[in-house]
């Protein structure tokens, strides 16, 4: 199944960082979703915009040096956005060096990745 690659949009830098026009990517049924998690500074942003309730995403995890995995699953109410990150790359990327999303809601949902900078 190829993935649909979400495109990591950049927040600006000190004191425009909450002024970015965040444009979201429609999760299109069967094929869930991926991103490159690089640097441990995304966030994703998960809308709901479905009307028959809360929808969940998860986050795959992989196994770590000791063998610990440990999927996220997020689950965001109708109407609303939910937010989920940073993710650590050892633990969470996959021998491409992205992170799968994934949900069998997939018709209801519309993603956003962004990368933030700590002050």
């Amino acid at each position: 199944m190829a993935r649909d690659t979400l495109v990591i949009q950049e927040l600006g830098s000190e004191g425009s960082q909450y002024d970015l026009d965040i444009a979201y990517t429609a999760m299109v049924a069967a094929n869930d979703m991926d991103f490159d998690n690089v640097g441990g500074n995304i966030l994703i942003l998960v809308k709901n915009a479905g009307s028959s309730g809360a929808q969940t995403v998860t986050f795959v995890s992989v196994a770590d040096e000791y063998g610990r995995t440990g999927d996220i699953d997020l689950e965001v109410a109708q109407g609303a956005t939910g937010v989920a990150g940073p993710f650590l790359p050892t633990i969470w990327n996959q021998s491409t060096g992205k992170l799968n999303i994934d949900s069998a809601h997939e018709d209801t949902l519309s993603l956003a990745a962004v990368r933030y900078r700590p002050l």
